[in-house]
C-alpha cells in the first residue's frame, strides 16, 4: 500500500468511503451487512 493511501493509516475512511457509495446505489438507507 502506498503512503498516500488514506486507509493505510486510517481503516475507517475506507470504511466510510465504502459506505458512502453503497448509501448512493442503494438509497438512504445505510447497509447493514458491512
Amino acid at each position: 500500500m502506498s503512503k498516500k493511501d488514506p486507509g493505510e493509516k486510517n481503516p475507517h475512511w475506507r470504511f466510510g468511503f465504502y459506505w458512502m457509495c453503497a448509501r448512493i446505489i442503494r438509497g438512504p438507507t445505510p447497509p447493514r451487512n458491512f
